[in-house]
């Protein structure tokens, strides 16, 4: 059986708009994911912790762009706890995707629903494949560049949420 989310015509109490699953919705790469939640709140956390989570993985591979060909673009005044990322970093990335997706939903809720029953599946798998794909990039540098422990790190937090 085939996982595939359609447009209800009519309102959800559950869902956050009647366009919650639009076009613009499913080519969001942090949102995708956090469009599975049923409730609105569930869906802002997700797709905050998601944005947040694989800001985890790329910032501490940015930091150490001089080891690749991304080249030394920023620093911190003082190294971080996380592999000399300052853990206000991620609280940063969290305020802006909750910030971000309530811009977002808004925008969201005034947007024309299209006619019909319109299938979303397709461009929901593609924003999840830009995502895993940047987090696989991300990944594969960080063991290029002769990080073992971060891209075990990295490894470990998304396995279980990539199991899930």
């Amino acid at each position: 059986m085939d996982f595939i989310i359609t447009m209800a015509p009519q309102w959800d109490k559950n869902c956050i708009s009647p366009t919650f699953h639009s076009w613009i919705h499913s080519h969001s790469p942090f949102c995708c994911l956090g469009a599975i939640a049923w409730r609105w709140y569930l869906s802002y956390l997700l797709a905050a912790a998601f944005l947040t989570l694989i800001d985890v993985i790329i910032d501490p591979v940015a930091l150490r762009g001089d080891r690749w060909f991304l080249g030394s673009i920023y620093g911190y005044p003082e190294a971080g706890l996380y592999f000399g990322i300052p853990l206000m970093n991620f609280v940063g990335w969290a305020v802006v995707g909750l910030v971000a997706l309530s811009v977002y939903f808004v925008i969201d809720r005034r947007l024309p629903q299209p006619a019909g029953d319109t299938t979303v599946t397709a461009q929901l798998l593609l924003g999840c494949a830009l995502y895993y794909g940047v987090l696989l990039f991300n990944l594969t540098v960080t063991f290029w560049i002769g990080e073992p422990l971060l891209g075990l790190v990295g490894v470990m937090i998304y396995l279980p949420v990539t199991l899930l």
